[in-house]
């Protein structure tokens, strides 16, 4: 069992008293008490409400006691969304919705104890539910400090949705900061690392290798869709969605698959889609020389299978 004391802030205590003003950065947070229990609880449900972006936030407060909600969010160990699909507010409804259905069940417990008090032929039934009672008020604590704690996640991002959707119609004025929070956003977390202090101009220059190592080619693959998305001003990727490409809709390899089997002429291996599990965005930014080592094709049927996806994609976006 986690044992996580009181949060501290300017005077007052995480779950205990509270200010008008949210927390938005900077601070300090502490739990106490029965979260692992309520994480348990929260999974048991059935109810198709997973809350792991939760779990990271709390694992990324722990694991730094001083780090500040919004660096969380720039190093990506908590998920971030764009204004149109924010991450925290889903999460703090959610943990309203638990908060609701726990204070049900504790009183519904609550009362079931107090007729077991009455028969005392079933003592060791009513023993059993009150030492449940006092598991649930315990948890009770922990889903109201796990509550606060989303709420600062959610206030953090909405401040930092805000600017960097300013941004995003410049991307090479995103600073190292908020083109970090773009990665985050576009499932890209693993590269904030490696492109540690990049900005947005730099990120944009063809001349910039992003080859890094410990990149896989995929990830490599992916980093590249997201610079050219950037510099076609399509990010977030579903300002794209509407212009129904062909190849950028294939988000599984098994959608690749089909458009792969639609294009007989191509002439592709349906496995080799699969196996490397390439999806359309990666077949997009695959160069000639890409598809000709990953299929065994020849350089020339390359080079035209490449200008007809590159078409594709272009014309999509007229």
């Amino acid at each position: 069992m986690l044992n996580l004391p009181n949060f501290h802030m300017d005077g007052w205590l995480f779950g205990l008293q509270r200010t008008s003003q949210p927390l938005l950065a900077g601070a300090p947070i502490e739990l106490t008490g029965g979260v692992d229990e309520f994480q348990s609880w929260v999974e048991g449900l059935n109810e198709d409400k997973p809350m792991p972006g939760l779990w990271k936030g709390i694992q990324a407060v722990q694991c730094g006691k001083k780090r500040k909600f919004k660096e969380a969010f720039t190093t990506g160990e908590v998920p971030f969304g764009f204004p149109g699909s924010k991450v925290w507010p889903k999460i703090v409804s959610n943990l309203k919705e638990v908060k609701k259905k726990m204070e049900e069940s504790q009183k519904r417990k609550q009362t079931r104890i107090q007729e077991l008090r009455a028969e005392l032929a079933i003592c060791e039934t009513q023993y059993s539910l009150e030492i449940e009672s006092k598991y649930w008020e315990k948890m009770s604590q922990s889903c109201e400090e796990s509550t606060e704690l989303a709420q600062n996640f959610q206030h953090a991002e909405e401040e930092l949705s805000v600017a960097i959707e300013k941004e995003l119609s410049n991307p090479e004025d995103l600073s190292s900061e908020h083109l970090s929070l773009v990665f985050n956003a576009v499932g890209l977390s693993s590269f904030i690392k490696h492109a540690a202090g990049m900005d947005g101009e730099e990120f944009l220059d063809v001349h910039t290798d992003v080859s890094f190592d410990g990149i896989t080619k995929n990830e490599y693959l992916d980093i590249l869709y997201c610079r050219h998305m950037l510099e076609i001003r399509k990010v977030p990727y579903k300002k794209h969605d509407n212009d129904d490409c062909a190849v950028c809709c294939c988000s599984t390899p098994e959608a690749l698959v089909d458009l792969v089997v639609e294009h007989e002429e191509w002439g592709l291996d349906t496995d080799v889609v699969t196996k490397h599990e390439l999806t359309g965005p990666r077949f997009l930014i695959m160069s000639t020389t890409d598809l000709e080592t990953l299929f065994s094709i020849p350089k020339a049927k390359a080079k035209t299978i490449w200008k007809e996806k590159k078409q594709i994609h272009h014309d999509s976006l007229h």
